[in-house]
């Protein structure tokens, strides 16, 4: 077993690569409440390749994943809307991938 942890890494990565693909499961690696753009980005990450802003925003919003907190974080340029995760959202999968 010592001389397989890359295989094991790889392995695990890939299917990571699935989850975020096809579930919102990447937004439990972000604090409670995030912003689309962040959400987008640990996506963007994991899969390893930009995804479409205005389709991955709509799936997202059309899967009704998400809370509006009403609140906004103003660090930089326009205010961008927090979001958590509704309860359940983590079982959720999409019908096609998010590359789509």
């Amino acid at each position: 077993m010592a001389f397989d942890h890359l295989k094991i890494i790889n392995k695990a990565h890939e299917r990571l690569i699935q989850k975020a693909l096809y579930s919102i499961i990447p937004a439990y690696a972000l604090p409670r409440k995030f912003t689309l753009p962040e959400l987008q980005q640990v996506h963007e990450v994991i899969i390893g390749k930009p995804l479409q802003k205005k389709s991955f925003r709509r799936r997202i919003e059309q899967a009704d994943l998400l809370i509006d907190t009403g609140e906004k974080r103003t660090e930089r340029g326009r205010p961008a809307a927090l979001y958590s995760l509704r309860p359940g959202s983590g079982k959720h999968t999409f019908v096609r991938n998010l590359e789509q």
